[in-house]
């Protein structure tokens, strides 16, 4: 050997190393997972064997459902048919109309100071009014008819009809198994 190999080992052997490593810890994870694979199916086996003849609570609700059923069956032949009218409810809500009312005004008397000239209503500046149009005549306590709003427009929502319930033949049910009639029938 040289002294280059004596500082700097070979690296074939380090990596034949760790290649081995690795296929001894494949070997452990493959065992540790045959070794899973064995319990679980002594389990599955075990509880098999436990059960016996057992049936499980799935199989005896559908037992308990086919007894049901085949009860129900029988109930329906062995009854004579005492069939009912039926009769659904339907709901009429009530009917109104919107009506306009308009605005409401009040005619009243009011007295006031009229020029004599123009005839413009100048109450409180009489002098006002003669400094600029030049017009010297006016009446006092002149009574004028004046129209004041007493109320504004408004809409009146009126009902012309209440709301009511309906009752509405549906069809005919036997009261004992529920059988519906044919409307072909119930027409003959």
């Amino acid at each position: 050997m040289n002294d280059n190999e004596q500082r700097n080992p070979p690296v074939k052997d380090e990596a034949n190393k760790e290649k081995e490593q690795r296929k001894e810890f494949k070997k452990w994870v493959n065992c540790a997972f045959c070794i899973a694979i064995i319990a679980l199916a002594v389990a599955v086996i075990i509880s098999i064997a436990l059960m016996g003849g057992k049936m499980t609570q799935l199989e005896e609700a559908q037992v308990a459902s086919t007894e049901q059923i085949q009860a129900v069956e029988a109930l329906a032949t062995a009854h004579e048919h005492k069939y009912e009218p039926v009769y659904t409810t339907i709901h009429h809500d009530a009917v109104t109309e919107e009506v306009e009312h308009p605005a409401v005004w009040e005619k009243t008397i009011g007295y006031h100071t009229i020029c004599t000239t123009c005839g413009e209503q100048i109450d409180g500046h009489v002098q006002g009014h003669v400094d600029e149009t030049g017009h010297v005549g006016h009446n006092t306590n002149v009574p004028v008819e004046e129209s004041h709003k007493v109320s504004d427009p408004w809409v009146e929502t009126v009902p012309v009809a209440d709301a009511w319930d309906e009752q509405v033949y549906a069809g005919t049910l036997c009261s004992v198994c529920g059988e519906r009639v044919a409307e072909a029938v119930e027409a003959a």
